[in-house]
C-alpha cells in the first residue's frame, strides 16, 4: 500500500498510514498521490531486518548510549515505563542488533547521543 504504489513515481496512488499502534487498531486508508520527484522517507526501529534489505536506496541506523535511549523513550512516552516494558524494548533491541546486523546493513550510521551534536561514524558505502 506505500512502497510499490510510491515507487510509480506519482503514477499511483498510496497509503502512508494503515495502523494505529498507540491504540492498536487498524486505520482506514487514505490514498494519497505526489509528484514523480517525491521522496519518501521511512522512520522506524527494525527497518535493517533482513527481509527488507533491498527495498531501501539509503538506511541510516541512529545510534545512541542505551541510557540516553532509554530516557528519550521515557519522554517520548510521558511516563517511566513499567519495568516490563523497558525489559521487552531491550530484549527486542538485543535480539534485533545480534541476529539482523542493523549496523552492517545500513548505509551510514549515526551517533546521536549527543542529538544537538549529531556524528557520522561509518562511510557511505555506495
Amino acid at each position: 500500500m506505500l512502497i510499490e504504489p510510491f515507487r510509480m513515481a506519482g503514477s499511483a496512488a498510496f497509503v502512508t498510514a494503515a495502523y494505529d499502534y498507540v491504540r492498536d487498531v487498524p486505520v482506514e486508508p487514505k490514498w494519497r498521490t505526489g509528484p514523480a520527484d517525491l521522496f519518501l522517507v521511512v522512520d522506524g526501529v527494525f527497518l535493517n531486518r533482513p527481509e527488507l534489505r533491498g527495498v531501501w536506496n539509503y538506511t541510516l541506523w541512529l545510534d545512541a548510549d542505551p541510557e540516553v535511549r532509554a530516557e528519550r523513550m521515557r519522554v517520548r512516552d510521558g511516563s517511566e515505563p513499567s519495568p516490563e516494558l523497558a525489559a521487552r524494548y531491550a530484549g527486542a533491541q538485543e535480539l534485533y542488533e545480534r541476529d539482523a546486523h542493523p549496523r552492517q546493513a545500513a548505509t551510514a550510521i549515526i551517533d546521536n547521543t549527543d542529538h544537538a551534536h549529531p556524528r557520522r561514524v561509518f562511510a557511505d558505502s555506495c
